[in-house]
C-alpha cells in the first residue's frame, strides 16, 4: 500500500528521504549551553594631578585552557564553539582597605588577543563618586567565540578618573562568559 502511495504522489517520496536525511544527522547538530568563569588581579596606578585622564592598564592573560574542564563536562572542546558572549563583569576593590570605585569616572574594558582586533567587551560610563568598593560594568553585546577559541587572551583597561587617588589600587575581575558550542 505505501508503494502504491509513493508511486501516486511523488512529493510523499522526498518528504521520506528528507525526514530520513534529517534523522541520519544528529552528530554535530547537537549544541550545548554553559557558562564559564574567571578571575584575574589587576592594578590602577596612582592618579594624582591626573584628573580626566585615560589611563590605559594592561591585565595578565587569561587561559583559556583554564576552561577544559567546563567543556569536558559539556561534552564539547573549544573548537566546536559556536558563540560566546560575556554575560558578567564585576571588579571588586582588593586593596587598599577600606578602598572604593569612587575616584573613577569610566571603565572600559578591551579584549584582545594575537592576529584579532581589540575589541570592547564592557563598560561603566558616570561612575558615581559614592561608589562601594565593588562595581558592575555592562557588556557589550559582542560575539567573542574566536578569543574563546585563542589560546590565551588580555584584557585592556581604560580609567578615567574623576577625583584625584594617590594609591595604587588592586582590583579582581570576575567575569563570565555563555558558552554555545556543538556536542562531539
Amino acid at each position: 500500500m505505501l508503494n502504491a502511495v509513493m508511486k501516486k504522489n511523488p512529493v510523499f517520496l522526498v518528504i521520506i528521504c528528507l525526514l530520513i536525511a534529517l534523522l541520519g544527522c544528529k552528530k554535530g547538530a547537537l549544541t550545548t549551553s554553559f557558562d564559564v568563569s574567571d578571575t584575574e588581579n589587576f592594578t590602577i596606578p596612582p592618579s594624582t594631578g591626573t584628573i580626566g585622564l585615560l589611563q590605559p592598564i594592561l591585565t595578565p592573560s587569561f587561559s583559556t585552557d583554564s576552561w577544559q574542564g567546563s567543556y569536558s563536562n559539556n561534552n564539547t572542546d573549544k573548537n566546536h564553539i559556536q558563540s560566546c558572549k560575556l554575560t558578567n563583569l564585576t571588579l571588586t576593590v582588593t586593596g587598599p582597605q577600606g578602598q572604593t570605585f569612587g575616584f573613577v569616572q569610566s571603565i572600559h574594558i578591551y579584549i584582545q588577543s594575537p592576529n584579532l582586533p581589540n575589541v570592547e567587551v564592557a563598560y561603566i560610563d558616570n561612575n558615581p563618586t559614592s561608589a562601594g568598593p565593588t562595581i558592575t560594568l555592562t557588556p557589550d553585546n559582542v560575539d567573542l567565540s574566536a578569543y574563546a577559541k585563542a589560546d590565551s587572551f588580555t584584557l585592556s583597561v581604560q580609567t578615567t578618573t574623576q577625583q584625584n587617588n594617590t594609591n595604587s589600587v588592586d582590583v579582581q575581575s570576575n567575569m563570565t562568559l555563555h558558552i554555545v558550542a556543538n556536542v562531539l
